[in-house]
């Protein structure tokens, strides 16, 4: 009974310790918040309706005025980079510290997860067209707010999806696009992937990576068991993140207190997002969306200057197909394709920083 009370206790103190470092944590970004709209810039959570739903948006500048750049982020049902990213800097695959200087950076919690979680958002709206409708009236909404006829859209991972075909569809509302861990063909990218943990797994003798591999078979999947088991050994083999002797990298846990830090996530928030949003976003429909993507396929012209980001370690994202997408892809106003060497598809924060000293290169040059 004693060793009981002991634990109890401890659990009790660790999550009081929690508490109050998110308390302090948030005092501190909302402060800084408070500072740079008082020096003439932006830091700002809001709705808008998009769909139909009331969805999520942070919007930061140091300066109003600054060039208006959308980022979407991945998943679906990970709102990272999100409305949780006031005041961060490394947001796992690019940094904000340098962008929000020059740009008027927007965070968007697409439906079913972060701040924009509702238990009454229709299953039937989880799939790829409704999130491009909802980007487009975002888009819309951002190009009246700002008095703007185009504005610059970034995309990471499953945000690619939605960025590419928005880029292509709609070349008149965008300057540029630029495509972190951008995604090309996600049936065939998990072909691979399979085949290379298979090969992997061969390597270590690990007969339960090979036992669980084998008995789900190869992809594609429309359904999310197998589907979050391919990934489950995806971040067990280095698949996910890059690590070597001199490459560090956060992990995992960064995510999780990027969350926890924020002042404008309630705990019930993040609860959803994991526990209601992850089912919410991974249903079939949107399966057999991913199943039927195929940028390699229907996307062989892009009428904005376009910038591509991958990691040279990435093997949940294919690099393979997307050099040959990028080969093939015929961009009248420029393209760039630049290689991370350190990083798999989460970047390292080296990495990451150099992502954004890049993209502000290639926008100035523009």
């Amino acid at each position: 009974m004693l060793v009981l009370t002991v634990i109890i206790g401890f659990m009790i103190g660790i999550i009081v310790v929690l508490l109050l470092f998110r308390a302090y944590k948030q005092r501190q970004i909302m402060a800084q918040s408070r500072r740079i709209a008082a020096a003439g810039g932006i830091s700002l959570a809001r709705q808008v309706t998009l769909g139909g739903l009331k969805q999520s948006i942070l919007i930061q500048a140091e300066k109003k005025g600054s060039p208006v750049m959308l980022v979407l982020h991945g998943g679906p049902g990970m709102p990272l980079p999100g409305v949780s990213s006031r005041g961060v800097d490394w947001l796992f695959n690019l940094n904000s510290a340098q962008l929000v200087k020059r740009f008027t950076l927007v965070f968007w919690d697409q439906r079913g997860t972060g701040k924009t979680y509702a238990p009454d958002t229709p299953p039937s709206s989880m799939n790829v067209e409704q999130f491009l409708s909802d980007a487009v009236e975002l888009t819309d909404w951002l190009r009246a707010k700002f008095h703007t006829d185009k504005i610059y859209l970034a995309a990471a991972s499953w945000g690619t999806i939605l960025g590419l075909q928005l880029a292509h569809r709609h070349p008149e509302k965008y300057e540029a696009y630029i495509g972190i861990a951008q995604i090309v063909n996600w049936a065939q990218s998990d072909k691979l992937a399979y085949d290379w943990l298979l090969e992997r797994a061969k390597e270590m003798n690990n007969r339960k990576a090979l036992s669980e591999l084998s008995a789900i078979g190869s992809p594609p999947y429309l359904d999310v068991k197998r589907w979050n088991l391919l990934r489950k050994w995806l971040f067990i083999m280095g698949g996910f993140i890059y690590k070597d002797g001199q490459t560090k990298h956060p992990g995992m846990p960064y995510l999780f207190s990027t969350l926890l830090k924020s002042p404008d996530y309630k705990l019930k928030d993040i609860v959803n997002s994991f526990a209601k949003g992850m089912k919410l976003s991974y249903g079939p429909q949107m399966l057999a969306d991913f199943a039927n993507y195929d940028a390699l396929s229907d996307i062989a012209r892009l009428d904005v200057p376009v910038c591509l980001f991958h990691g040279k370690h990435d093997r949940s994202v294919s690099g393979e197909l997307l050099q040959q997408f990028y080969e093939r892809l015929k961009a009248p106003k420029g393209k760039q394709l630049v290689w991370l060497d350190n990083s798999a598809h989460i970047f390292s924060p080296d990495d990451s920083r150099q992502v954004e000293k890049n993209m502000i290169e290639y926008i100035i040059g523009l």
